[in-house]
């Protein structure tokens, strides 16, 4: 597949950044590109006067700019994505990433959960964590600028099965194409396409008067551009230039590297992880000392006292080094200098010391220590420094390259950590590296020497396959500096709240157990499958049921209901017919979703006319893509108030409900997130996931065919309401009808699919919103 990451300026006027944004999605597809990202925040600059302002100028959905993006991606039959600001319908605005597929269908939208200084005071962070979206170019994930300066959003989509992650950028650090985006490829074995800007990223009239307060030369308040595509291994494939437009090209393939990224992700420790979903809180240890002399030693004990005779009061030695716990004592005896073996130990003059949380205090500040492959997650790093860690020791062995290229420099900088590691030979000529935290960080603190445009990065001493002692000297004071910019804490910023996937590990083929997720986290959860075949026979169950309701009820179509949409079976589609007639208020026969994808939703929903008390009935099929089915006689009174109605139409089906569950285990029961959608249940509602083999199908199958026959038995023997009655049943119906409908929260699915304009159509068409034909009496 062919990728492109395109890079221009944005300014204020959101017509022209529309135009800039069109024109470099036609260079890009002239090129070849099938998936094509754009920076953030392309509908306007940055920098507003208030909440307020910001909100007027942000996008709808389904608004010009909006529209015209979609468009656009159709003519090319092309994915796009882009970043801007977004006006929610709740009231909150937010920074979302956005991706269209070829129909100009909106596929995803995530909200920007770690906001970057200013755009605290005008913007409100992501509530839920952004979709793995199943596309025909593989599994995308979507993420924005500050979300990858830190690890725990692009962690959790590649856990989560993201193959491709998608960057959108307003930055104008140059360690963002240096550092933080490639890393980010390389420790999570996943291909990264990066647009950021370029040009001013503050109104042309604010400029000096902006660069004269940060005491920041104007240029380096422009995009830092370098847009790019980052291969699994941490390899830039394709880079933009610092400055100027660019369309950054390059062929990648998703599924390359997902036996690597299982192997990765193999050697994580999930359970150790917990505290990552924790609260997060602000740094409470005292500053360490402003410099700490330390060493790394690739010999023996002979070279350990050479190092601390030299100063050294921190000596790090490789894993696999034979330097005994008693040799190390024996080298620093007489000193209050400190070795942390191969094996992790630390050891002081009088031996081994044990900390049970494997944090010590020592005179000039905390340390952790690391070791092995548990070097290469960034998991194990961020535990430092919720320990409030100021140096970390790393005896390890580095295997690929980008371990000490970006690994390790990223797990300095995102932390605020000092660190030493020591290794045999690795792979590119380094063993090792000493990084130590400079003062000079961000733009919040005016920097003591020239600024150079970097916003987060330690500063690097190499240590060579030919070195056998390196010494240097590290800062730990400088971690209690974690603010990266107003309001942004590079540790008690982390997304806390959205870390599930952090905790839990990476997502398999594990047998289907109850769930508390919602659809779409099913789905994202799991990894892409055709399941056309499965979506055509329950499709038949379907039409076999309908085909009995039709042999019984006088019907007719409505005229107002919104038949087929979409482009299925190229990509996502659907189809909802609706029906009335004397007995019948409303008949909803639909479908919608992805089948080649592992998506589809159907629903069969029968609500009676007010003549009679019967239940109504409600059917839905589900493939996500594993099977689920929902079946349930929705009352027609309260059945705690009305005793007569529970006795006559649900007390008969305990028994068989309760068989249910006990003879077929591998059906797991179902429970919404959503109160309103469990309060909607009656007591012998069936609502169970299920693996999707031939034998469940027909379970299913009879099971669905004894409920409706059933129902019609009711409908048969149902004593008339009385007419002055009609009227309340008629209008408590609609309502539980319409409430149903509008607070699904599968809707999402439409949205994702189709866009919020079409979906409310859907909505309204599964309660009646449009129709034409009347109701019955």
């Amino acid at each position: 597949m062919r990728v492109a990451a395109v890079q221009y300026e944005v300014g204020t006027d959101p017509q022209a950044n529309l135009a800039a944004g069109l024109r470099l999605i036609d260079a890009a597809a002239g090129q070849g590109a099938e998936l094509i990202v754009l920076p953030e925040f392309c509908n306007h600059l940055s920098w507003y006067e208030s909440r307020e302002h910001a909100r007027a100028l942000a996008c709808r959905h389904g608004d010009a700019f909006l529209t015209a993006i979609a468009a656009r991606a159709a003519r090319h039959r092309a994915h796009v994505k882009l970043g801007v600001t977004l006006a929610r319908r709740d009231g909150r605005t937010t920074g979302a990433s956005l991706l269209y597929g070829p129909g100009g269908e909106l596929l995803g939208e995530a909200d920007k959960q770690v906001l970057m200084g200013a755009e605290n005071d005008h913007l409100d962070p992501g509530d839920t964590a952004g979709p793995v979206v199943r596309t025909a170019v593989g599994r995308l994930g979507m993420y924005a600028c500050m979300e990858g300066v830190i690890c725990e959003v692009t962690r959790g989509l590649a856990l989560r099965g993201a193959q491709v992650l998608l960057n959108s950028l307003n930055s104008f650090a140059v360690d963002e194409a240096a550092l933080h985006v490639p890393v980010r490829a390389a420790e999570n074995k996943v291909w990264v396409v990066a647009a950021n800007k370029v040009g001013p990223l503050i109104p042309a009239d604010r400029l000096a008067e902006v660069s004269a307060g940060l005491g920041v030369p104007v240029e380096w308040l422009h995009g830092a551009g370098e847009s790019q595509v980052v291969a699994p291994d941490g390899t830039v494939m394709a880079r933009g230039p610092r400055t100027g437009e660019a369309v950054v090209v390059a062929d990648i393939d998703p599924p390359a590297a997902d036996a690597g990224r299982a192997r990765h992700f193999a050697t994580r420790r999930p359970g150790r992880y917990l505290p990552l979903a924790a609260p997060g809180r602000e740094r409470t240890g005292p500053p360490g000392a402003p410099a700490l002399p330390v060493a790394v030693v690739r010999g023996d004990a002979g070279l350990v006292r050479r190092a601390v005779d030299g100063g050294a009061r921190l000596v790090v030695l490789p894993e696999g080094s034979k330097v005994t716990v008693e040799e190390a004592a024996d080298a620093v005896k007489g000193t209050d200098a400190h070795v942390v073996t191969g094996a992790g130990v630390l050891v002081g003059a009088d031996g081994a010391i044990q900390q049970a949380d494997g944090v010590y205090d020592l005179p000039w500040g905390r340390l952790a220590v690391i070791t092995g492959s548990a070097a290469r997650h960034p998991e194990e790093f961020r535990l430092a420094a919720l320990a409030d860690a100021d140096v970390v020791a790393v005896p390890f062995t580095p295997a690929e390259p980008w371990e000490l290229r970006l690994g390790l420099l990223e797990r300095s900088a995102e932390n605020r950590l000092n660190i030493v590691a020591a290794g045999q030979d690795g792979p590119g000529g380094l063993a090792g590296a000493i990084l130590a935290l400079p003062a000079d960080f961000t733009l919040w603190t005016r920097w003591q020497g020239p600024f150079t445009g970097q916003i987060s990065h330690p500063m690097v001493t190499h240590v060579k396959n030919a070195d056998l002692l390196v010494q240097g000297t590290v800062h730990p004071a400088q971690s209690v500096n974690r603010l990266v910019s107003r309001g942004t804490d590079l540790v008690a910023g982390r997304p806390w709240r959205l870390a599930g996937a952090l905790v839990a590990g990476p997502s398999e083929g594990t047998p289907v157990k109850e769930t508390l997720q919602h659809v779409e986290q099913m789905l994202d959860e799991s990894p892409v499958i055709d399941v056309t075949e499965t979506f055509e026979r329950l499709k038949g169950i379907l039409e076999e049921l309908k085909a009995r309701i039709d042999a019984r009820f006088e019907l007719s179509a409505d005229p107002g209901s919104p038949g087929a949409y979409g482009t299925h079976p190229d990509g996502p589609g659907g189809r909802l017919d609706a029906y009335a007639g004397p007995e019948i208020d409303w008949l909803v026969h639909s479908w919608l979703g992805n089948p080649a994808a592992s998506f589809a939703n159907l629903h069969l929903t029968a609500w009676l006319g007010p003549h009679i008390r019967v239940p109504h009935l409600g059917i839905a099929l589900l493939v996500w893509p594993e099977g689920w089915f929902y079946q349930d006689f929705i009352p027609r009174a309260s059945l705690t108030a009305d005793g007569g109605h529970f006795d006559r139409y649900y007390a008969p089906l305990d028994a068989q409900w309760l068989a249910f569950k006990e003879e077929n285990p591998d059906f797991a029961w179902f429970t919404s997130r959503a109160g309103f959608i469990r309060a909607s249940l009656s007591p012998n509602a069936y609502c169970y996931s299920f693996p999707r083999s031939p034998g469940n199908l027909d379970i299913v199958r009879d099971l669905l065919h004894a409920r409706v026959g059933r129902w019609l038995e009711w409908v048969d023997e149902a004593e008339p309401v009385p007419e002055g009655e009609r009227a309340a049943l008629a209008a408590a119906d609609l309502a539980v009808r319409r409430n149903i409908a509008e607070r699904d929260p599968a809707n999402v699915m439409g949205v994702r699919y189709f866009g919020q304009e079409l979906t409310d159509r859907l909505v309204r068409g599964l309660w009646g919103g449009d129709r034409t034909l009347p109701r019955p009496s």
